[in-house]
């Protein structure tokens, strides 16, 4: 059963179907052909799906190779129609635009692990699952975000990976070609609250939570003031309580369109899973009904 597999589902662009045709031609027109090249023109590069349509397209191609494959009675078939895409075809709009990509790459990901749970034939009729399909599931059933901790990153849809240190904070993986300044001899060190370098308007990585529940629905200009407002926050120093300087736009949005007129701290690391589950609640109501910013109400 090998290739059996929902991520070779994804569509392919133009380019990439020249491409693939290209290399075909190349490897059918050559003398020999080594086993690496036979096997780089029978493979694709896994990747999470990049919007909720794309997710739904995915599932149902994989439905159709499975109904191809082996028919109506096909138990697997069953379970990925009636409690995966019909389920998620009744989302409404709303629903379907807030949808967080780990979420995508989560139900993708499962349909992937029940899949091979059943070309190992570990499926009956009797609906023997997964734990990654029990959750995948319950979590649409109940229109929730959610995430699989062994989903691979390269395939997980976050852009921002948070390690725990052990004090209840998460400390920010930097990218694998960022190069730490040089630190002078003379260098001081700066007190907590005070700013500490010169934010030139790059963007900074986002906690986790937040880039999975707001920055989505977070048109490209508003006032901070107008959000907090909506919510029925009265002070915006109630979101982050814990760092009162802190730069709202960089903790919900990843940069500053003050730029060096922000006189904010700019630094998401100092955000706690607890702050940032705060700053979700508070902003609740946005967070279902993301007009409610445009509307004014």
């Amino acid at each position: 059963m090998k290739g059996l597999s929902p991520y070779i589902m994804a569509s392919m662009t133009a380019e990439e179907l020249e491409e693939a045709a290209d290399y075909a031609q190349a490897l059918e027109e050559s003398r020999a052909a080594t086993v690496a090249e036979i096997r780089k023109k029978n493979t694709r590069k896994a990747q999470a799906p990049g919007t909720f349509t794309d997710l739904l397209d995915i599932l149902k191609t994989y439905a159709n190779l499975l109904l191809v494959l082996f028919g109506q009675r096909c138990p697997f078939l069953q379970e990925l129609v009636k409690d995966v895409i019909l389920p998620l075809q009744k989302f409404i709009p709303m629903a379907r635009k807030l949808m967080a990509r780990t979420t995508l790459a989560a139900i993708l990901w499962a349909t992937f692990k029940q899949g091979c749970h059943f070309t190992l034939g570990q499926i009956e009729e009797s609906g023997e699952r997964t734990p990654e399909w029990d959750t995948a599931v319950t979590m649409i059933r109940s229109k929730s975000d959610f995430s699989l901790l062994e989903v691979p990153l390269t395939i997980k849809g976050v852009h921002t990976v948070h390690a725990h240190t052990g004090a209840g904070k998460r400390k920010q993986q930097e990218p694998e070609d960022y190069k730490k300044p040089a630190k002078d001899a003379d260098d001081k060190v700066t007190p907590k609250n005070q700013k500490q370098d010169t934010y030139v308007g790059q963007k900074i990585p986002v906690h986790a939570v937040i880039q999975a529940k707001i920055i989505a629905a977070l048109p490209d200009r508003f006032q901070m003031k107008k959000l907090a407002a909506a919510c029925g926050i009265k002070d915006l120093a109630h979101i982050f309580p814990e760092e009162r300087l802190l730069c709202l736009h960089v903790a919900l949005r990843g940069w500053c369109p003050f730029h060096q007129r922000c006189k904010k701290r700019h630094d998401n690391s100092v955000i706690t899973d607890k702050m940032a589950d705060n700053a979700i609640t508070l902003l609740e109501p946005f967070i279902k009904d993301p007009t409610i910013l445009s509307d004014g109400k």
